[in-house]
């Protein structure tokens, strides 16, 4: 999943809202470090972007099923 499309996804999730794209709807791989575009001078970041990715598809899971029990409850209540 790319930065763009988790950067999208973490601020639904952090908004309560739904997500409009699903970690199923995305078949791209993780990136990758390209040492040789780097600067040397400058440390690595794409450790950094993997754990945000990681993360934000975690808050996603845990977003997705507050949501279902929360309509289950609903509907039980009905």
């Amino acid at each position: 999943m790319c930065p763009k499309l988790t950067t999208i996804r973490r601020i639904c999730i952090l908004h309560g809202r739904p997500t409009s794209i699903t970690s199923n709807d995305v078949d791209a791989d993780l990136p990758e470090d390209a040492a040789g575009l780097q600067p040397p001078e400058e440390l690595a970041k794409i450790q950094n972007i993997k754990a945000l990715i990681h993360v934000t598809n975690c808050l996603g899971d845990i977003s997705t099923a507050m949501c279902v029990s929360t309509l289950l409850i609903t509907k039980a209540e009905s």
